[in-house]
């Protein structure tokens, strides 16, 4: 790699055939890591996508939960990887991902599916839907099945990539992104981009195990960064402060994983680490791109990447397949569509009775309509009204309008009856059957190729792997004992044993210093952030002790109550506070949309592409490829 101006000469190499990369450190020495695969900075998108992620997102399909997230220092090509740029060449996983989902589709013509996308980002420890106007904060709670989940989420009901691509769009222009002074448009917040997919055999009901249900979270964390390189101040030290105390706790709960042993998991430590807790270490597949600057500037993130990632690595999953959900999409479109058909039926039943009282009543010039309004018993009597001419003008007026106000009212169902057939039209259409085509040839042909580019890429995953086994039986002949021709013999390759043994135990005292010297730092940081927890507490306490009536506190102390499930406390009849009793409702929004009629204002135009760094390194780790027992918490 040519140096870097900025970051100085390289660092950090990949050897992509051994799935290694070397760090190279002044006075320092060099440490090699392992992973499941490396991808150097002449790596394409689709490379990454074959090798890291197509894999996850089959499981998915298949009914599995998967989860696929980017990790690393701030302007390391996080985004970049995720989401990539607007070409099809430098689209990311979630494009891909997304193509993949419905090229499936369409390969699939024995099975109906259902397809799912929501988006939120979680922005100083608030967690905020990037699919809604309405930026106001969500809530988490704890479901039946025992992981978290965000309240009132909205949810779309996608038909085609599309759509999907469109909302993706959407929220990436709701994210909090600012430049900093190591990224011209770092983002701020971590975002989770999730797919729900249902699927069940055509034209069968929907009974037991025939309903496969897959939750794929394509996750994009903020970086990490240091306050002296990023330049960060007011509100972006605030933000960063936020962002690195968060990638601490996850690294808390990474390290609980790895040592086991009924170590407790702090999962509750932050809210990032509680809707990841399943993916980390429950029935979820499970990749971790790890993305590093190559550059000597960087070297230090880049290390502290790397152990991370190594770390992660060793986290053993147990995925199950998840079937017959209790709260299905398949399930409830079926049951929409079924009462459609039901009030579609009887608006239809009551107008072919109107047509056959039509063909009734003949050539009498009475209207049907106004024979069904009044039954048979009244026929006659209007007959004869209609007939004679002596009738009042005031009372033929009358009937008249009457059979004015029946004819209106049939127009009136037919109305609704067209309406009622274009909702059962609608509501049909948001099941995606399979088998048929619902991408273009162009997507079609980059489907395919991705397709390829997985087999080549199991191919070199295949020999990178027995790279590393012939490297850790080689490290294994360190300490094996030898026999010996001659004295001389003997002494050399003991001497060239004690040297290497001698350059791994420097190593890990350097890997020693440098975990002892991350703590330090994160000692630091927890002391910044009880500092300020402490401030604030001691404004709390003087605002209470000398503006809040002591019987008026005692009172509000009774009725609050502590949720385990959010780590909020809430208040009985907050609504009819003084700050909020005169506040006009919101607008109440459904949790699910089927078309995308609003947002209408964010439409035009797409959202600033990423540029990706010049020289940028991913890493990836798939613990779903190892089986290995779920690790107690």
């Amino acid at each position: 790699m040519v140096p870097n101006e900025a970051g100085g000469s390289q660092a950090a190499f990949v050897d992509e055939a051994s799935a290694s990369v070397r760090v190279e450190q002044k006075e320092k020495p060099t440490l090699s890591f392992c992973f499941d695969g490396t991808f150097g900075e002449k790596s394409t998108q689709r490379e990454v996508y074959s090798a890291a992620a197509a894999a996850v997102v089959d499981g998915a399909l298949e009914g599995y939960n998967g989860t696929i997230f980017a990790y690393g220092q701030t302007a390391a090509g996080k985004t970049f990887t995720m989401t990539g740029g607007n070409t099809p060449e430098t689209a990311g996983i979630i494009p891909n991902a997304v193509e993949h989902i419905f090229h499936h589709i369409s390969q699939t013509p024995d099975r109906e599916f259902a397809v799912q996308i929501s988006c939120l980002e979680i922005y100083c420890e608030a967690i905020l839907d990037l699919l809604r106007n309405d930026q106001s904060k969500l809530q988490l709670k704890l479901s039946a099945q025992g992981t978290f989940e965000v309240q009132d989420l909205k949810r779309y009901t996608a038909k085609n990539p599309a759509f999907v691509m469109k909302k993706i769009f959407q929220a990436n222009k709701r994210r909090h992104m600012s430049p900093t002074g190591m990224n011209k448009n770092s983002s701020r917040s971590h975002s989770i981009f999730q797919i729900i997919i249902e699927s069940k055999p055509k034209d069968t009901p929907g009974g037991k195990g025939a309903v496969l249900r897959g939750k794929l979270n394509l996750v994009d964390l903020a970086g990490s960064e240091r306050q002296k390189k990023s330049h960060a101040e007011g509100v972006q030290l605030k933000e960063a402060s936020k962002i690195n105390l968060s990638l601490m706790v996850l690294g808390n709960v990474i390290n609980a994983l790895v040592v086991g042993k009924g170590k407790h998991v702090p999962y509750n430590d932050s809210k990032l680490t509680r809707l990841l807790a399943d993916s980390l270490g429950g029935s979820t597949r499970c990749t971790m791109l790890a993305n590093c600057s190559p550059v000597e500037y960087n070297v230090d993130e880049t290390v502290n990447t790397l152990k991370y990632a190594s770390r992660a690595k060793s986290i053993k999953n147990k995925p199950v397949v998840n079937t017959d959900p209790q709260d299905g999409i398949l399930l409830k479109m079926e049951q929409e569509i079924k009462a459609l058909e039901d009030e579609l039926a009887r608006v239809s039943a009551t107008s072919e009775h109107v047509t056959q009282m039509r063909e009734i009543s003949g050539n009498s010039g009475v209207s049907a309509d106004l024979l069904m309004h009044l039954r048979f018993e009244k026929e006659e009597a209007i007959k004869t009204a209609l007939a004679d001419a002596n009738v009042a003008k005031e009372e033929r007026d009358r009937i008249l309008r009457e059979l004015k106000s029946l004819q209106e009212q049939d127009r009136q169902a037919r109305t609704d009856t067209d309406a009622l057939r274009q909702r059962l039209k609608a509501k049909q259409e948001s099941i995606c059957v399979g088998g048929v085509n619902l991408l273009d040839e162009n997507m079609r042909q980059q489907a395919e190729l991705v397709q390829a580019q997985r087999v080549l890429e199991e191919k070199k995953s295949r020999q990178a792997r027995l790279n590393q086994r012939l490297a850790s039986e080689e490290e294994a002949r360190l300490f094996k004992e030898e026999e010996y021709k001659t004295i001389e013999e003997e002494v050399n390759k003991k001497t060239a044993r004690a040297k290497k043994l001698w350059s791994k135990l420097a190593e890990k005292q350097q890997e020693q210093e440098q975990i002892i010297q991350q703590l330090s730092e994160e000692r630091n940081a927890l002391n910044e952030e009880a500092s300020e927890v402490e401030q604030d507490l001691k404004l709390m306490e003087h605002i209470i002790k000398y503006f809040i009536p002591q019987d008026q506190l005692k009172l509000i102390v009774a009725r609050s109550q502590f949720s385990e499930a959010d780590g909020n406390w809430s208040l009985m009849h907050l609504h009819q506070a003084g700050n909020l009793c005169n506040r006009q409702a919101a607008p109440l929004l459904t949790n699910v949309d089927d078309d995308d009629d609003d947002d209408d204002d964010d439409d035009d135009g797409l959202y600033n592409e990423p540029t990706p760094p010049p020289c940028v390194y991913r890493l990836f780790r798939c613990s779903c490829f190892v089986p290995g027992r779920r690790r107690s918490s």
